[in-house]
């Protein structure tokens, strides 16, 4: 006759030692683990397996996701304080099931608090933990220490009357002052608040980091838009690079006012330069250079404007003959140029003053 075998899931007694014939849990080793590693404080109500092991909040959420569980099955757990209640208004599982436990508002299993009531969904995830509440003892049935810890009669001492000194005017009254001890706070509501206001303030976190990421990226913006701002002026505004050594009649004319002009004075004049002063056996002066095909180049001028006033001084001297008006002429805008772009110091209008004054004479004698 086979053995009776006491059925550690259901509490049946099943007469074959490797299945049980009630429930159908095997009966070997790795089962009973894997059915003590799935065991937690969450009951569900099921009338066909009412001796089956409560389970973990793990456990719990995997059947509602295989639709094993609903709105309204009926189960208890850390949450409700091990009483029976519709997984509709289970605190830390009705969001999982799309609603909130306590305003029945719409909730997402991803959420923390409810968006309409601000309740937590935060669940008890201890699978040691039952959630029963404090015990507290029921109308006559508190005993005499009890009452005493809760309700505690103080009498003030009587101060005694001090040899030849005078008694107090006031006296104090001789009573009991009952001081009462504040009844214990329900857990649950207490961890309720503080969920609450966990989540309050985590998102008073957040929206401080989002404002003060939103005003750095402003601050950065509101930077670089002005940094190109002043680089574009600075651009707008800078001079035009002029070559220092050469302004010919290929530059515009803005750049080359003086150098047209000079130009149009002179017209087709030239200056007889003695043969002693040629260079080489061409016959040309210095400032006469011939191309390819013989004919000589136009004299080319510097901007004196580019360079120091030893320089230009030298410049002018060796370019102006004081015997032609035509060439003083074009020293004195030469100079008038200088001026205008840097200055003239004392050396210049001296200088002026004794080509304006050679002028004068040149002019005074007939000569153009």
């Amino acid at each position: 006759m086979p053995r009776a075998v006491l059925c550690p899931f259901c509490g049946s007694v099943s007469s074959s030692s490797q299945r049980c014939s009630a429930c159908g849990g095997h009966l070997d080793a790795l089962s009973r683990q894997a059915t003590q590693n799935g065991m937690g404080p969450w009951y569900i109500r099921n009338v066909d397996h009412p001796f089956r092991p409560g389970c973990s909040y793990e456990t719990l959420r995997k059947l509602i996701e295989s639709k094993r569980v609903g709105l309204e099955t009926v189960l208890r757990g850390p949450t409700t304080g091990q009483f029976w209640m519709l997984a509709r208004r289970v605190p830390g599982v009705a969001h999982l099931l799309g609603v909130c436990h306590s305003c029945q508002a719409p909730a997402r299993p991803d959420e923390y608090a409810c968006r309409s009531c601000g309740a937590v969904f935060e669940p008890e995830r201890d699978r040691q933990h039952l959630g029963l509440g404090p015990i507290r003892p029921l109308p006559g049935q508190e005993r005499a220490e009890m009452v005493a810890a809760r309700l505690s009669v103080s009498v003030p001492e009587v101060p005694r009357p001090v040899p030849g000194g005078a008694q107090s005017a006031v006296t104090p009254a001789v009573g009991a002052a009952v001081r009462h001890v504040p009844t214990p706070v329900d857990s649950e509501r207490l961890r309720r608040a503080e969920r609450r206001s966990l989540a309050l303030r985590r998102r008073l976190i957040v929206s401080l980091s989002a404002n003060i990421v939103l005003a750095c990226a402003v601050v950065v913006a509101v930077t670089m838009l002005a940094i190109n701002g002043r680089n574009d002026a600075a651009a707008l505004t800078a001079p035009p690079v002029r070559d220092p050594v050469y302004l010919g009649p290929a530059l515009d004319q803005g750049e080359s006012e003086f150098a047209s002009t000079i130009s149009s004075e002179k017209g087709d004049e030239h200056t007889e330069v003695p043969a002693d002063a040629s260079s080489g056996e061409t016959g040309l002066t210095e400032l006469e250079v011939e191309d390819a095909t013989g004919q000589p180049l136009p004299e080319r001028d510097l901007d004196i404007t580019l360079m120091s006033w030893t320089d230009a001084e030298s410049y002018l001297i060796a370019r102006v003959d004081e015997n032609d008006a035509g060439s003083i002429r074009d020293g004195l805008k030469m100079l008038d140029a200088y001026e205008q772009a840097n200055g003239l110091p004392e050396a210049g209008r001296q200088l002026r003053e004794a080509w304006t004054y050679r002028l004068e004479q040149l002019g005074l004698q007939g000569l153009p």
